[in-house]
Order: structure tokens, then sequence, then C-alpha cells
């Protein structure tokens, strides 16, 4: 049953990435949860870098790389706050905290070519799917999980093409998109909180391995 839930919660993650991204172009409502148009999306003609390599290389270096750091800040903070009735939830604010504020940094690298607007769009977003891949992690006790979600968003954002960014459709405008990013926000905080609620005593029993674990490796070093 433990294998069936995290299967679920895994295909409900790669689907909320599908809809995250499908849904700021949506003409219709259809297009929203279901009736994607792939067509889209293409890396060879990405917006945003210069060429296919440079999409999935970027995207599988984010989802290593700052899944790595999450799980680093992710422990500390669950050391730092362990005397404390709130150590969990305090960990995974911290942690989506220090994950979001970093990409503050795309409006100035010229290779994304990202507005101001739309880095602090990002930043909202990014803690969202923080405080979910931080839940995440700490249910599942693996990294691998959040890794392929973070790498496989990255692919599908950096394969838009010059055709998504015609600022039209449902969420179409800079109050569109507000809207837009308000409901991701809702769903990945909504679903981290899920999480857990429902699976506090593993989520707990994780929890107190991570923190063994992170005492005997400084006890040793």
């Amino acid at each position: 049953m433990q294998l069936l839930s995290f299967i679920l919660i895994f295909g409900i993650a790669i689907w909320l990435s599908f809809f995250q991204t499908f849904s700021r172009f949506a003409q219709r409502w259809q297009e929203l949860f279901w009736n994607w148009d792939f067509s889209l999306l293409d890396p060879t003609e990405s917006v945003r870098l210069k060429n296919a390599w440079s999409v999935f290389l970027y995207s599988i270096e984010a989802g290593i790389g700052e899944e790595a750091a999450r799980y680093i800040n992710l422990v500390l903070l669950l050391v730092i706050f362990k005397s404390k009735k709130w150590q969990i939830n305090g960990a995974v604010l911290g942690s989506a905290i220090l994950f979001a504020l970093p990409h503050i940094g795309n409006a100035f690298a010229s290779e994304l070519k990202q507005t101001p607007l739309a880095t602090a769009f990002q930043v909202i977003d990014t803690f969202g799917f923080g405080c979910f891949a931080a839940v995440l992690i700490l249910y599942s006790g693996k990294l691998w999980p959040t890794m392929v979600i973070h790498a496989l968003y990255d692919i599908l954002t950096f394969s838009e093409t010059p055709l998504t960014q015609d600022g039209v459709g449902i969420f179409g405008g800079n109050i569109g998109s507000l809207i837009h990013v308000i409901i991701n926000l809702v769903f990945w905080v909504s679903f981290a909180a899920f999480l857990l609620i429902r699976n506090r005593k593993l989520i707990k029993q994780n929890v107190q391995i991570l923190t063994q674990v992170q005492k005997t490796d400084l006890t040793i070093s």
C-alpha cells in the first residue's frame, strides 16, 4: 500500500508539472487539465535557451544540484529546529524559502531573457513547489523523485517556443499570470499540507532517521 501511495503521489506531481506548464498558454478550459498541445514545446526552438542541449543540460543540472541543496538545507533545518514543536513545518517552509529566493538572480541572467515581473512570479512558483518537494523528501525518504520532477518541469518550461509567448489565452496578461501563479501556489502547498497531515507518523519516522544520520556525521567529523 505504501508503494502504491507513492506511485499515486509521484504521478500527481508529474501531472501538476504538465498542468503548470500548459495552463499558462491554454486557449480553452479543456486545455488546462488535458488535451495539451505538445506541438507548442520544442527544445530546438526554445525561447529562453539557445539550443536543445542547453535545455536538457540546464534542466538536469538544476534538478540534481538544486534538489541536493534542498536536501542539505532541509536536514540542517530539521536539526536546528529539533527541539521545536513546529520542527517539521518550520524546516519545510524554511527550505522552500531558501530554494525560492535565489531565483531572483534569474532576472539578471542574460541567457534566460527573463523580465523582473516574470522572475517575481517564478519566485512564488518555486516557493510552492519547494514546499511540496521538501514534504516529498520527508515522505519518501528519497531524493531522486524530486530530482526527476524538477528536471522534467524545467525541460517543459525551457522547451516553450515563441508560439507560447503571445500573452493571450485564459491566463493572458499580467493579471492572468498572477492568477495562474496563485493557482499553482495553492495546488502545490495544498498537496504538501495533505501529505504532511495524512502521513504524519511516517514523516516523523523519516525525520528521526535523517536527524540521527546528520548527528552521527557531525560527531565523526
